[in-house]
């Protein structure tokens, strides 16, 4: 029912032929360039990757799960130019919903014609998403599916010259009694979550296994996430193990 695509950190809803990614972070490389970091622009890329993604899925609809830009707040012109330069060419071939993260302080402002949904999420028939550093609604946790973003999960390992953090994907669910008490409801959905890893390139990935992965987002500090159901895959959707806590 959700796909991962090989090689991309993105998934395919075959069911509403929706297709997911997040974390752009769009003007990242403007801040690296204020402190002396020269990367060339990657809206062009950005653009591409996401039109090759849906020329491969024939998705109608794409989902911004949040941090569709970089920084927080007051925004640099070119970032904000680099926002509405992707929406408009994105918007060009498909759908686009995008969801509210934690970095995208005055999205609203810079794309003022676009409905962004808020950070608790939305949903899509039995789908819900939501970025992740805050509450999903109420609405969500009545859904099967649940697809989050913000924690930039990796795996963490040594290279001859250092450390390398490799994005990854997990499945897993929440916990039935957990969220009744939380929501005070006594109906959920089923509860699956898919957490996806950051589509941007240059930022890097958090260790799924250290202290601050855990920190991120509130179902993981109120020990809402299963971890005892969760598998880990690689970009290329190879099982790589389970993620104890």
């Amino acid at each position: 029912m959700i796909k991962m695509i090989k090689g991309y950190p993105a998934i395919f809803i075959k069911k509403i032929k929706t297709l997911v990614i997040s974390d752009l972070h769009i003007g990242y490389e403007i801040e690296l360039l204020k402190s002396g970091i020269h990367i060339p622009s990657q809206l062009n890329f950005f653009i591409q990757e996401v039109k090759n993604l849906i020329e491969k899925t024939k998705a109608k609809t794409l989902v911004i799960n949040g941090d569709l830009k970089h920084k927080i707040i007051n925004p640099y012109r070119k970032e904000k130019r680099m926002v509405v330069e992707f929406v408009k060419e994105i918007e060009k071939t498909i759908d686009l919903k995008i969801v509210k993260g934690n970095h995208d302080g005055n999205l609203e402002k810079i794309l003022p014609n676009k409905k962004i949904y808020s950070p608790k999420g939305f949903c899509m028939e039995n789908f819900g998403f939501f970025h992740g550093h805050a509450w999903p609604s109420p609405s969500l946790v009545k859904c099967d599916w649940l697809i989050m973003a913000h924690l930039h999960p990796g795996i963490k390992y040594k290279e001859n010259f250092g450390y390398k953090v490799e994005k990854v994907f997990i499945f897993s669910k929440l916990k039935k009694e957990k969220i009744v008490e939380k929501y005070k409801i006594e109906k959920t959905g089923k509860l699956k979550i898919v957490i996806i890893p950051h589509f941007n390139n240059l930022l890097t990935g958090i260790d799924i296994f250290s202290k601050e992965s855990k920190e991120l987002s509130p179902i993981m500090k109120e020990n809402i996430f299963d971890y005892s159901k969760a598998k880990i895959y690689s970009l290329n959707g190879i099982l790589l193990g389970n993620w104890k806590k």
